[in-house]
């Protein structure tokens, strides 16, 4: 009892655990678009004060400021207030198919 092991241990031996495929893509493609993204920040931040605000980097920054902040307003109100009643006429498979849609 003290030194031996239970039936389910010895079925594990010899085989090495492995992680799905599936979660290396998964993996992939959140690094990949969180990579992007950080590539979008830092590039639209100089291309709105090169091209719109004659290289005035205030004046952009403020811009910038501006549009990100009220993106995140709309994203928390509709994930808070709309999402679940979208979700519930639509369903979850047209959901993310209208979301996809919409994205690109």
């Amino acid at each position: 009892q003290g030194g031996g092991s239970s039936a389910g241990e010895e079925s594990l031996q010899g085989t090495s655990a492995r992680i799905p495929l599936a979660a290396g893509y998964l993996f992939a493609s959140g690094f990949l678009l969180l990579f992007g993204f950080a590539a979008l920040e830092s590039i639209v931040g100089f291309y709105l004060m090169d091209t719109f605000f004659n290289g005035d980097a205030q004046a952009s920054g403020q811009f910038y400021g501006i549009c990100f902040t009220c993106n995140g307003i709309v994203a928390f109100v509709m994930s808070f207030f709309f999402y679940r009643r979208i979700r519930r006429c639509l369903g979850e498979v047209q959901l993310i198919i209208c979301g996809t849609l919409i994205r690109t």
